[in-house]
């Protein structure tokens, strides 16, 4: 239907709500008003001082009382990876909330689902290894881990499903 240009880098995903495209990249968020789809045009960005190069993916939370959009953020110094969480209280002015520390990297997929009091955070982490000699997989690792977002300011890892017995064990 139409197209926006905008500067950003590496590999991204998109997140929607309220009618704004969150372009997650490495570098920055872009935000992108599609509200009118054949006109779609970016109205700012943020993050670029919480990602610093190493936004990975991005999901956005609309079962709570306030909605958030969450960044899974590498490090320099290790091979975990953060969450960035940013309010959306004003959607088109995105708020930092906590960069929550994990000891998983390799976070792929982040999806959301509430109960009538709690508001869960599901991330799935997944890599293999291979030889670098022939090419070969030699293994899938990976672990279904669930975090309880209902402060989005502070969320907290509850549980952690690892299949198999070791890290050469087929893996979610």
């Amino acid at each position: 239907v139409s197209s926006v240009a905008f500067a950003n880098s590496g590999m991204t995903n998109v997140a929607v709500f309220d009618y704004i495209a969150y372009v997650c990249s490495a570098a920055r968020i872009v935000m992108v008003d599609v509200s009118n789809v054949t006109t779609p045009s970016e109205i700012g960005e943020f993050g670029d001082s919480v990602l610093n190069g190493y936004g990975d993916r991005c999901a956005v939370n609309t079962l709570g009382a306030t909605p958030f959009l969450v960044d899974v953020v590498g490090q320099d110094s290790g091979p975990e990876e953060n969450l960035a969480v940013f309010s959306l209280a004003n959607p088109k002015s995105p708020a930092l909330l906590a960069i929550a520390s994990t000891q998983y990297s390799h976070m792929e997929n982040l999806s959301f689902f509430t109960n009538s009091v709690n508001n869960y955070g599901v991330v799935t982490t997944s890599y293999i290894t291979y030889s670098t000699v022939n090419g070969a997989i030699l293994s899938q690792t990976g672990d279904f881990l669930v975090f309880d977002f209902t402060n989005p300011a502070a969320p907290v890892l509850l549980a952690t499903t690892v299949a198999g017995e070791s890290n050469t064990n087929l893996k979610p």
